[in-house]
């Protein structure tokens, strides 16, 4: 389940697949391949010119991810926009109480950025973040993924393909 919590997701993983193991110890084996995985996985083609264009621009910037803090510190930690980010709310935090579809992570974001939720455009690949961010209030521009449908998604504002077509002409 994209964009949820760890653990229901290693609980339906486990049932539709009828894998032989624990959530834990599911949850264990993933941990290894995701540590080995993430700190050479590819943005969002354009993603990252965005984000330095929205530095550029003045605009503020947070990430709002159901990842674990050291996770999202692999994947992003080497990214030189990552200094832009004006807040990082991750699904292990402390003040987080419930993960997507619940708007709280969306809204301890906007707290953190100091920024009303509905100034805020919200930019996500799952139907749980999708849900999330327009219960927080939020406009939602939702990127094409191969791991979600069009239906997933249909409830954002927008739907693109990726960050190029946000983008001004060279």
């Amino acid at each position: 389940v994209m964009g949820g919590d760890a653990m229901r997701s290693a609980l339906l993983t486990i049932e539709e697949f009828g894998l032989p193991m624990a959530a834990t110890e599911y949850l264990k084996a993933r941990e290894s391949h995701l540590n080995a995985l993430f700190p050479k996985a590819e943005e969002i083609s354009g993603a990252g010119d965005y984000l330095n264009f929205l530095g550029k621009a003045g605009i503020p910037v947070g990430i709002a991810t159901s990842s674990h803090q050291h996770l999202c510190d692999l994947k992003i930690r080497h990214r030189p926009w990552r200094s832009q980010l004006a807040a990082v709310v991750c699904g292990d935090d402390p003040e987080l109480h419930r993960s997507k579809p619940a708007p709280d992570i969306f809204l301890l974001c906007a707290k953190r950025m100091g920024i009303t939720p509905d100034t805020i455009v919200a930019f996500e690949d799952s139907r749980n973040g999708v849900l999330a961010a327009k219960a927080a209030g939020m406009h939602v521009v939702a990127i094409e993924s191969p791991y979600t449908s069009a239906e997933d998604l249909m409830e954002a504002d927008l739907v693109i393909e990726d960050y190029r077509c946000l983008l001004p002409s060279p």
